[in-house]
């Protein structure tokens, strides 16, 4: 009984859900995008600092920086 009632909760929960207003996924994007550049400054600035070159990182925070660019924009396209 108790899982009906929780799954009638969740229904009632996902009715009562809005979509988000463009100013929103605005702020969300943007959010990504930050998350992006701390990203790409950690793993590829960060060893032009420390004088010790990972390759694997350095690929590794590009793309994880163009990633997060590339969601930011589709959120934005979508919105």
């Amino acid at each position: 009984m108790k899982g009906v009632v929780s799954m009638c909760y969740a229904v009632s929960a996902m009715a009562k859900a809005r979509t988000l207003t463009s100013g929103e996924k605005a702020r969300i994007a943007e959010k990504i995008m930050d998350i992006g550049n701390l990203v790409f400054a950690a793993l590829v600035v960060g060893q032009v600092l420390s004088n010790r070159i990972d390759l694997l990182a350095a690929v590794t925070g590009m793309m994880a920086f163009g990633v997060s660019y590339f969601i930011a924009y589709y959120i934005m396209q979508r919105g």
